[in-house]
């Protein structure tokens, strides 16, 4: 408890709110008025609050506007080496990602599922059996 600043808990003096906002209107943050006024950075905060005065915060960075860029259409390479499947159709991975046989399986999908019948059957069967569990009396 050495390090607790000396007037935590005691009042509020004219003199202490006159530092605290020549500090304000200095630039100085809470953390360097709580260590002036020998005071917890808490009540600095409470005292100025309910001084009604509020300290300015130091402007934000606007963000960079080349990250809101959208992203740049792959190249004709990576076009030609990712296989493609179209919406109507099933999107079950077959192969390895990485490697040139990669491809999705291709058939008709089923409803508005990404899978065929079988990819289906294959991919909710854990589903399919917890629910029949449950319906079960």
């Amino acid at each position: 408890m050495d390090d607790f600043p000396t007037l935590s808990g005691r009042p509020w003096t004219p003199l202490d709110d006159a530092i605290l906002l020549t500090g304000i209107k200095a630039g100085k943050n809470t953390q360097q008025l709580s260590i002036e006024l020998h005071r917890t950075t808490m009540a600095v905060r409470q005292r100025r609050i309910r001084l009604g005065i509020h300290q300015k915060r130091p402007p934000q960075p606007q963000p960079d506007p080349a990250m809101h860029r959208p992203p740049a259409p792959p190249s004709p390479r990576a076009a030609a080496l990712t296989p493609i499947a179209s919406s109507r159709s099933c999107m079950w991975p077959i192969g390895e990602p990485r490697s040139s046989g990669f491809r999705y399986c291709d058939a008709p999908s089923v409803d508005s599922r990404s899978y065929c019948h079988e990819h289906c059957m294959r991919a909710y069967e854990r589903y399919a059996a917890v629910n029949q569990e449950s319906m079960q009396p």
